[in-house]
């Protein structure tokens, strides 16, 4: 299993194409972690439609990104309303993609505290 995860900043945008094993043989079934993809995007932004502008493109020039099993947007608090702007049109971006190329990632949202626990 292949998961992009997303930490959503208007500057600093971390990505993160981690690659999850389940080895049956393993003592407990425990995965093995490996990270495929690790890059901090700096979207140059000053306003919210910038920063979405930026990281759509930016999206569309790394076409690993859409070769994953789950994309993994860390969810934004209500008070920091650019961030959280952001963070919706990431997810509007990739059920785009999804919808029309026929991709079959699913789409999350996690707190950035307990991004992997569910995986």
């Amino acid at each position: 299993m292949k998961i992009l995860s997303i930490d959503v900043g208007t500057r600093n945008l971390g990505v993160c194409i981690l690659g999850v094993t389940l080895a049956p043989l393993a003592p407990l079934n425990a995965p093995t972690f490996s990270i495929l993809h690790w890059e901090v995007i700096d979207l140059h932004a000053s306003t919210s439609s910038v920063a979405t502008r930026s990281c759509v493109g930016a999206f569309w020039s790394r076409p690993a990104f859409y070769d994953v099993d789950v994309v993994l947007i860390e969810s934004q608090d209500r008070a920091v309303s650019k961030m959280r702007r952001l963070s919706n049109a990431i997810e509007s971006h990739f059920e785009t993609v999804r919808v029309v190329l026929g991709k079959t990632y699913r789409i999350d949202w996690s707190s950035g505290d307990v991004k992997l626990r569910a995986y």
